[in-house]
This record gives structure tokens, C-alpha cells and sequence, in this order.
């Protein structure tokens, strides 16, 4: 039973401890109706699917994005590739399979693209976003970003 794809991109050290957490936060967080997790530990859901979640935490520089974008709120793609240090059209395909999976969402502002959390992630999906970027911090990311001259004005957020 293997709930990520490579061991070395869970954001937990210990699956077993992983998933157990997992659980928790998945009970802690669903008041309404809880969640089934099955013998698979494929985790019902019915605005994200947990397979391409996960397949989002999977991928480092997919990983840096959430970290950036969870420190900073909105980020225009130009800001990204920038902190990343990657060529645009490798950042903007990390952020179209982030965007298909339910994670982001995109915001237009004349030619500027800006991208954030998606507001309808579920609150267990959050969270386990949220301690992978308390356990794996890219300083060198935000450094760029926080270097980055002529960064892009937003008129509302």
C-alpha cells in the first residue's frame, strides 16, 4: 500500500506516521460529513481528487510554488519564474497541472496573470499543504522574489 508516488517527495519522513496524521487532520477537519478513507487510502472528496493532489505534491517545483504562494497569498507568473529561477513555460505547465488538479485558482488583471490557492480547497488539503511548507522552506525562492525589481502592482487581491 503506497499512498505517493516517491518516497523522497512525501512531506512526511515516515509513511506510516504520514498517514496517521493524514487521518487526523482529514477527521479534525470535516465537521459536516466525514470523509471514508479506504483500504487504498484514497481519500473521498467531491471538489478535489486526492491522486492528483497528491500527484501536485509530488513534483519539487510544484512544491516550491504552494511554499511561495502560501508565504505570499497571489503571485503573478513573472514573479514565479523569477523566484524559481526557471524558464516561464516550465513554471506556467507546473501551474496548469496545479490548476487542473483544483489547487489554484487564476485571477486576470489586464495582461498580468496572477495565481493563489484555490478558495474551495478542502481544509484537510490546506493543512497538509501547510505543514509541508513548515517542514521544507526555500529561502533562496524568496529571496529572488523579495530582489525582484519592477514586481507587478495589484489593484485588488
Amino acid at each position: 500500500m503506497m499512498l505517493f508516488r516517491c518516497a523522497r517527495a512525501a512531506p512526511f519522513r515516515d509513511i506510516s506516521n504520514g498517514l496517521n496524521m493524514l487521518s487526523r487532520i482529514v477527521t479534525s477537519c470535516t465537521r459536516s460529513r466525514p470523509l471514508q478513507i479506504s483500504e487504498t487510502t484514497h481519500i473521498v472528496h467531491p471538489m478535489l481528487e486526492t491522486q492528483a493532489f497528491f500527484d501536485v505534491l509530488s513534483d519539487e517545483i510544484r512544491r516550491r510554488v504552494l511554499c511561495l504562494l502560501l508565504k505570499e497569498g497571489e503571485l503573478c507568473v513573472c514573479e514565479l519564474f523569477q523566484a524559481l529561477d526557471l524558464p516561464q513555460p516550465k513554471v506556467s505547465r507546473h501551474l496548469g497541472v496545479m490548476r487542473d488538479a483544483g489547487v489554484l485558482s487564476v485571477r486576470r488583471e489586464g495582461t498580468w496573470v496572477f495565481y493563489r490557492l484555490d478558495a474551495q480547497l478542502p481544509l484537510w488539503a490546506y493543512k497538509v499543504v501547510e505543514f509541508m511548507v513548515q517542514g521544507s522552506a526555500f529561502p533562496e525562492d524568496v529571496q529572488r522574489l523579495d530582489a525582484m525589481p519592477n514586481r507587478p502592482v495589484r489593484c485588488c487581491t
